[in-house]
């Protein structure tokens, strides 16, 4: 399968894939400003195929660094504008500690309240089956 949108540095790379109706985000190595702006541009880019339906973002990342300070703060602003755009679901496979303690932190700073460990998977399947069934139930309503 061919990303859709691929962007690479010195320092990480990151692989997005539009699916019917959520965006898949492969992303390793470190989260520097520049990929995160690369990131936030190609998912917004992406997003706007869901126009006016609900619409998820799964990040099959187990390979992702931490994020600088500036870069958690970019990574909530992200979030925050993919909420804007009709993102009703995450969902994550992540291995790195900081990386999952991160991301816990960001959707606590996106006052998103579901339980972070109900929506963290231990494989890339087991994220786009929860995605993919949450989406099937909000779109038939």
């Amino acid at each position: 399968m061919e990303a859709n949108i691929v962007y690479k540095d010195k320092y990480g790379r990151f692989d997005l894939f539009k699916k019917q109706n959520y965006i898949e985000a492969h992303i390793e190595g470190a989260c520097n400003m520049t990929l995160i702006n690369a990131l936030q541009d190609g998912l917004v880019e992406l997003a706007a195929a869901f126009i006016d339906m609900p619409w998820g973002y799964v990040s099959l990342s187990p390979n992702v660094d931490a994020a600088t300070q500036d870069g958690e703060d970019a990574i909530l602003a992200m979030m925050l504008a993919l909420m804007k755009k009709g993102c009703v679901i995450d969902s994550y496979y992540l291995t790195s500690p900081l990386a999952i303690a991160q991301t816990k932190r960001v959707r606590e700073g996106a006052n998103i309240t579901s339980d972070f460990n109900l929506v963290l998977f231990n494989s890339p399947q087991a994220a786009r089956n929860f995605a993919e069934s949450y989406l099937e139930k909000v779109s038939s309503k």
